[in-house]
């Protein structure tokens, strides 16, 4: 099309080099192909609505129309923000586009036809031949696409909540066979003529024992399924690591491991409860000290990566198999001894209730890496397009 245009203009610059046959050739064309595209665009589920440089509207698709002022043309005049009818939607485009605040998405529940709808907007630059011409209103329905998540939310959560309590019934099992054992042992020793209470008291012990284990499975449990009362408040994450890394610097210099920092000294902050975001490092940087009885190195790496804040830690200790790899966020799953298998659940609980997402990477001898990403502050995004 862009080359049929260019060769009609060429012809019509000079208006003697073309007739009236040719001429009545080319127009149908061109309309052909105008229609062609305006279809296009108006099939085009979302509503999509363009503006200049100067931010007037010069067109909107048919999806678009129940945003826009009744009565205006698709080539009427005036800033976006005044057409659109919706005083939520306009005071976005007006934030967005008079401001030059960049390509910020916002997410609206509006009432239209005698029902609610929630409605995502973002606003991107018009680009023509290498060059900002104006802007695009993109509004998209995700009404059924919010529903559909929180239904597999909600199924994910309940397979969560069975794994956790079919394990917990696993933990449970074992102490209380054991207390039933012993207890069966005490009352054969009673039932003896001469009482042992030397062998009383040690089957008390292990008793006493087995309780408190079973009691710190079931507080654990309880534990994970309280909901976090999170007191959100503007975080330097850098700040919090180094913290982290001075409060452990016995533990690595006993342990002989070094610690490096690849800090991003410009990242923004985030909207976090320091409480539960310490709890989950101390948990992570606790699991890589245990995979380096040899020694290594503890790396620390901030950056931001797709609109989030990115803390990488990363061990060069023993690392884990794809199989420990894949269930190292499963509760009661340890490969320690001694692990409760619930400290690196309540990791990802944390960062899940936080917004965001952990990933683990490992290598049998090569080391564990743990990726963690928070969505940045509020306040921290006219930082963020600026160093970004």
């Amino acid at each position: 099309m862009a080359a049929f245009l260019d060769r009609a203009l060429g012809k019509l610059q000079s208006f003697n080099s073309i007739d009236a046959q040719q001429l009545r050739q080319i127009v149908p064309q061109i309309r052909q192909e105008y229609n062609r595209l305006l279809g296009v665009f108006n099939s085009i589920k979302e509503g999509v609505l363009v503006s200049d440089q100067s931010h007037d509207l010069v067109l909107y698709n048919r999806p678009a129309q129940q945003f826009i002022f009744m009565g205006r043309s698709k080539e009427a005049g005036g800033k976006m923000w005044d057409c659109i009818s919706d005083p939520q939607v306009a005071k976005y485009a007006k934030e967005v586009l008079h401001n030059n605040h960049g390509t910020i998405q916002r997410q609206f529940t509006l009432s239209l036809g005698g029902s609610s709808h929630t409605y995502e907007c973002i606003i991107l630059p018009l680009v023509r031949q290498g060059s900002i011409v104006g802007n695009i209103l993109r509004i998209e329905e995700i009404t059924e696409r919010l529903k559909r998540e929180a239904q597999l939310y909600n199924a994910e959560k309940l397979i969560s909540l069975s794994t956790l309590t079919a394990n917990v019934a696993h933990e449970i099992k074992n102490p209380l066979g054991s207390i039933a054992i012993y207890i069966q042992l005490i009352q054969k020793a009673l039932d003896k003529p001469i009482i042992d209470r030397t062998l009383i008291a040690k089957n008390i012990k292990i008793i006493n024992e087995e309780i408190t284990r079973l009691n710190s499975v079931i507080v654990d449990f309880l534990y994970a399924l309280r909901p976090m009362q999170l007191e959100r408040r503007e975080l330097d994450i850098n700040l919090l690591i180094q913290e982290l890394a001075q409060f452990y610097t016995p533990e690595l210099k006993q342990g002989n491991i070094q610690v490096k920092m690849k800090l991003n000294q410009k990242l923004p902050t985030v909207d976090a409860d320091s409480r539960y975001i310490k709890e989950a490092l101390h948990n992570v940087v606790k699991n890589a000290i245990d995979a380096m009885p040899q020694g290594g190195t503890l790396t620390f790496t901030t950056t931001v990566a797709e609109g989030k804040i990115a803390l990488t830690v990363a061990d060069n200790g023993l690392g884990m198999n794809s199989e420990t790899s894949r269930r190292i966020f499963e509760p009661y799953f340890t490969t320690k001894e001694r692990g409760s298998g619930i400290g690196l659940t309540q990791v990802y609980k944390i960062i899940q209730e936080h917004g965001g997402d952990i990933q683990v990477g490992s290598q049998e001898e090569h080391g564990t890496t743990f990726r963690i990403y928070l969505p940045f502050s509020s306040s921290a995004r006219k930082v963020l397009n600026e160093h970004y």
